[in-house]
């Protein structure tokens, strides 16, 4: 069953705005703090940004162990089944 996202109701998100109003570590990105903003590559050394980038990627799949599904167990059921056995 999928969760629901329930949204804070006007009361929640008061307080909750409130809280971050009231902490000194937090604040609020605006569009312009967004826009000044530089990507992880371009300010992390580049040994820490390879290892967090790899870390977030799926390795290589391994190759499929057969081209086409067994069907050996198929074609014996379908003959019982028809009588054929």
């Amino acid at each position: 069953m999928a969760r629901k996202l329930i949204p804070p109701t006007n009361a929640e998100d008061r307080r909750i705005n409130r809280g971050i109003a009231h902490d000194p570590d937090t604040f609020e990105a605006t569009a312009e703090d967004f826009a000044q903003a530089k990507s992880a590559k371009d300010v992390l050394p580049a040994n820490v940004y390879e290892a967090a980038r790899r870390r977030g990627q799926r390795g290589p799949q391994k190759a499929g162990k057969t081209d086409q599904p067994e069907l050996s167990g198929l074609r014996d059921c379908t003959a019982a089944a028809s009588g054929f056995v």
